[in-house]
């Protein structure tokens, strides 16, 4: 049963990892924790934590940082898989030190987790376990694991353009069937490579208004940069290419925060799960899996996965729930000591108790739990 819930959530839920700005750790401290796949098939309702990691890639501004973070969290028994979404904007102490000689663990933006793991310049005295092919995964998996509480098994990384190849493997060039819950329009979403395209503004022009504009209202001045999007609401096949652009969408008038976004993460998980569990489809997914890894970066072992997932015929009656860390519920909004917009929990800096709260009673939860059923014993508190 683990098996099933994992290649469900491998398969659907890596179509998520763009709607939101999430960032997730789990981990049991300074220590990897690690499960081998064997150990869990041999304990087929032991519950998995599976850390979903996407960024940009090559060609994207800051392609290496994870653009969204989320952690899956598989519930054989209950037949359930919980996804916690979480910002990259929250503050997570690293389990190594900022300088090389330095004693006390740095601070940073959970969404560095998977660049400095990967990075082959920066940090190279951190401890081996977090350098090399699984360096970022590693690094994500103990940073969240500190976070929630519960030891992550595996991870899974994808950029942008290994997305679309994914879909287009389940889907073909057709793309997938949506149902589009409302429509909209958004006028700057960004073009790849003209991130710094000048707009035929001159060095001065460009100075002046930097002067003065800052943040998204400068962006906006650049228009060259972005093109214009629009979805009308209802039924229809939205191609690979532009079902990333559905799903990272954030500058629309309606639906255009990050509560919309999540609204149409669903609607993509709920599509890509139909389409999966379709009677031509479903036979094919052994041999889909194994050409869905080659565009991700992962440490599960691919012949297993296919082999235990053999094994499995309920895969449909597993249900799926969402749960966001924002502002509005366990975190709070701060400032880094050098000015970085930061998020924080809300009980104080690494302080995680009442996220690892959530992320256990997740586990014992049943029927359609939700994160407002949670927050409503912790009313006195929040």
């Amino acid at each position: 049963m683990v098996f099933l819930g994992l290649i469900v959530a491998f398969l659907t839920v890596i179509f998520g990892l763009f709607f939101a700005r999430p960032v997730v750790i789990i981990g049991g401290g300074e220590h990897l924790i690690q499960v081998e796949l064997e150990s869990v098939a041999q304990d087929p309702l032991k519950p998995v934590h599976l850390v979903l990691l996407g960024h940009g890639g090559a060609g994207h501004d800051g392609g290496g940082l994870a653009d969204t973070i989320i952690l899956a969290q598989i519930i054989p028994k209950q037949k359930r898989i919980n996804l916690f979404n979480i910002p990259r904007d929250l503050w997570v102490e690293l389990p190594f030190a900022a300088t090389k000689d330095g004693h006390e663990h740095m601070h940073a933006k959970v969404n560095t987790t998977l660049s400095i793991g990967n990075s082959e310049r920066q940090y190279l005295w951190r401890p081996e376990e977090y350098q090399g092919y699984d360096g970022g995964g590693n690094l994500a998996k103990a940073v969240i694991g500190q976070i929630t509480g519960q030891p992550v098994d595996y991870y899974l990384s994808v950029d942008f353009g290994g997305f679309v190849q994914v879909i287009k493997v389940i889907a073909g060039s057709e793309g997938l069937k949506v149902d589009v819950p409302y429509s909209f329009v958004d006028e700057f979403y960004p073009i790849e490579g003209k991130e710094d395209d000048p707009c035929d503004y001159s060095e001065e022009e460009i100075a002046s208004m930097s002067a003065t504009l800052t943040g998204y209202q400068l962006e906006q001045q650049f228009t060259c940069r972005y093109e214009r999007l629009e979805f009308q609401k209802g039924t229809q096949y939205i191609s690979p290419e532009q079902l990333l652009k559905f799903a990272r969408s954030r500058h629309s008038g309606s639906g255009g925060g990050d509560f919309g976004r999540s609204q149409r993460q669903q609607v993509v998980i709920e599509a890509v799960k139909d389409k999966l569990l379709s009677p031509k489809i479903l036979p094919k997914v052994p041999e889909l899996i194994a050409q869905i890894l080659k565009y991700v970066r992962t440490d599960m072992d691919r012949e297993l996965i296919s082999n235990v997932l053999l094994a499995y015929d309920d895969i449909e009656d597993f249900e799926i729930e969402s749960f966001v860390l924002t502002n509005q519920n366990l975190l709070a909004d701060g400032r880094s000591s050098d000015g970085q917009y930061i998020l924080r929990p809300r009980l104080g800096l690494d302080n995680y108790e009442q996220i690892q709260e959530l992320v256990g009673w997740t586990l014992e939860a049943t029927g359609e739990a939700s994160l407002e059923d949670f927050l409503g014993r912790l009313q006195d508190v929040i």
